[in-house]
């Protein structure tokens, strides 16, 4: 599987039942340009899905992940992906909702990450 370097945003979720810190990277993609982010919610590998790919070279993303399986625990992807973050899993393996802030952060406190790609 290819990799590709995505521009992200670091956020810290407290969890106050578990009482922990889980950081999880956010990507603010805009129209066809940029990424989404998605987890395999069995063991949390993230993957980056280029837009521009998706778009123009297909096939559709529930295609394209019934074709592929997880790198890190070999589950089929079209039956585990979900939304990342807004699922996520933290440190004990929960999987957990969040919504993401709206406000585009300052770019200047962006990293760039590289994720395996869909695409």
């Amino acid at each position: 599987m290819n990799k590709v370097n995505v521009r992200c945003w670091e956020e810290n979720i407290f969890d106050v039942i578990e009482k922990t810190l889980t950081k999880v990277l956010v990507a603010y993609p805009e129209g066809n340009d940029g990424c989404d982010l998605v987890i395999c919610r069995n063991c949390g590998e993230i993957y980056a899905i280029e837009i521009m790919k998706e778009v123009y070279t297909g096939p559709s993303r529930n295609e394209k992940l019934k074709t592929l399986v997880c790198i890190k625990c070999n589950k089929n992807l079209a039956d585990t992906v979900a939304p990342y973050p807004e699922n996520y899993l933290t440190i004990s393996g929960m999987l957990k909702k969040w919504t993401r802030p709206y406000k585009y952060p300052d770019e200047s406190k962006s990293i760039i990450k590289e994720f395996p790609a869909i695409y």
